[in-house]
């Protein structure tokens, strides 16, 4: 499927870029988009195992150490990959409606904003 023309070099087919983002939502927040599912949901449901294995530990330094890396690690990590998931969603979204709109500045714009989403540190950046 080809986009809806070329406008400055750019060749979008808004119809594919919104079929790809329900596809990213329903994967990053379930599929109704608020967050009972996927990514978001999985998150969720880690830190209740993480929860349970704190309940769980018979040591303190066991139940300090698994705390230490949720709060120090993994929730920071979480953080910055739901900011980065977001800011690529949205990016993608306002650039491709600026350019269904014809205004390509406006469309350069909102794609370097997703671009400029500060990356997550898990394992390195992205």
């Amino acid at each position: 499927m080809t986009g809806w023309g070329n406008i400055d070099g750019w060749d979008i087919d808004p119809i594919g870029v919104s079929t790809v983002l329900e596809k990213v939502i329903g994967l990053y927040a379930g599929k109704d988009g608020k967050g009972t599912g996927g990514l978001v949901k999985q998150s969720e449901q880690f830190s209740q195992y993480v929860e349970d294995a704190v309940t769980a530990a018979t040591s303190e330094p066991i139940s300090v150490a698994l705390n230490e890396y949720m709060k120090e690690r993994v929730t920071p990590e979480l953080k910055g990959v739901f900011l980065k998931v977001h800011g690529c969603i949205k990016g993608a979204r306002d650039a491709t409606m600026a350019y269904v709109h014809g205004d390509t500045e406006m469309a350069e714009k909102a794609q370097k904003r997703a671009i400029d989403v500060p990356s997550p540190e898990a394992g390195g950046s992205w």
